[in-house]
């Protein structure tokens, strides 16, 4: 039986196999091998930065939409 900092014992020797007893045990052990995983609640700052990188799409839609619009050549009517 192994014991882990965390606070729980896995009967297994292989740590790959003991990931924990609550969500957040879980979420911690898998974090150790795969560091986008993390039991902290980052959802606000994941969705302020995915309105920021939507927002920038935007204001540069806008300019290209305003730019291509105005910068075309006049049509003149033909002459007699």
């Amino acid at each position: 039986m192994r014991h882990f900092v965390k606070g729980y014992t896995c009967d297994s020797d292989d740590k790959f196999q003991c990931y924990g007893v609550t969500g957040t045990q879980v979420l911690d052990s898998i974090g150790n091998n795969y560091k986008s995983i993390s039991s902290d609640n980052n959802v606000a700052m994941d969705c302020g930065i995915m309105l920021a990188i939507g927002g920038v799409f935007m204001i540069a839609y806008i300019v290209l939409l305003q730019i291509k619009t105005t910068s075309v050549k006049l049509v003149k009517l033909p002459a007699k």
